[in-house]
């Protein structure tokens, strides 16, 4: 409003974009010792905003997983049972931003 002409007015719009988190879940080729067995995090090499993932800001689903192998969700943590028969398993698994259900993206562990 023009404080010496107050009929003076104009109105204007203004567009926000607010974009969502940059989410990159990695696929993860991990090669475990199946006499010892052994276990490693997928978000390990995951990103949430450049910086590593956590399960405070993503949610973490398992979309499919082979017979010899365990996956906490909760946490990650994939685990190959000391004694598992040599051999190639998969296990694709989906990240999602706990802000953005939208805001997706899926990996997988050979």
């Amino acid at each position: 409003v023009d404080s010496l002409n107050p009929g003076n007015t104009d109105e204007a719009t203004v567009t926000v974009i607010v974009a969502g988190a940059g989410l990159v879940a990695n696929d993860d080729p991990i090669t475990i010792n199946g006499f010892d067995g052994g276990s490693f995090n997928v978000l390990a090499n995951d990103t949430y905003n450049a910086n590593p993932a956590t399960t405070g800001e993503v949610t973490i689903t398992q979309l499919s997983i082979d017979t010899g192998i365990t996956f906490d969700t909760t946490t990650g943590e994939v685990t190959v049972a000391a004694g598992t028969s040599a051999g190639v398993y998969t296990l694709t698994y989906r990240l999602t931003d706990n802000i953005d259900a939208a805001n997706t993206d899926d990996a997988t562990v050979t």
